[in-house]
């Protein structure tokens, strides 16, 4: 049954994964970030992985815009607040700027990225469709 879902988080691409499968891509993250809550592999190849919002403070985020493998987009969201409308919740959406800097400062160690590639993002969709993940500002 689809719901609708919140969350905030402090977002990051990751370039190194820029164009990687999502074979390659579950190679990355698991050892980072322990076993997904979901995996599907066929013949030897994680065809899906999925880490739940409400259950880790970091989740592998991905955009494809083509369908093109060369055109995969990796990224990391730090799970600031999220919700459901089953009363799933987590976190809290108040922080003060010391605590994101903190926080962009462990995802940029832990993911070696820079701290300032890491932006504030809010959003509310439809899990009945796409999460709109997105890298750049509109």
């Amino acid at each position: 049954m689809s719901y609708n879902e919140s969350k905030t988080v402090l977002r990051a691409e990751l370039p190194m994964l820029r164009g990687k499968s999502i074979h390659e891509a579950y190679e990355y993250f698991s050892p980072l970030l322990g076993k997904p809550d979901y995996v599907d592999e066929w013949d030897g190849k994680v065809e899906l992985f999925q880490y739940m919002n409400s259950k880790h403070d970091y989740v592998p985020v991905e955009k494809n815009v083509s369908g093109k493998e060369s055109d995969m987009r990796w990224g990391v969201d730090y799970i600031l607040a999220y919700a459901n409308d089953y009363g799933d919740k987590k976190g809290k959406a108040n922080h003060s700027l010391k605590e994101l800097r903190s926080i962009a400062e462990e995802m940029a160690k832990k993911f070696e990225i820079n701290p300032e590639d890491c932006r504030l993002v809010s959003y509310t969709w439809y899990n009945g469709s796409e999460e709109p993940i997105e890298f750049e500002l509109k």
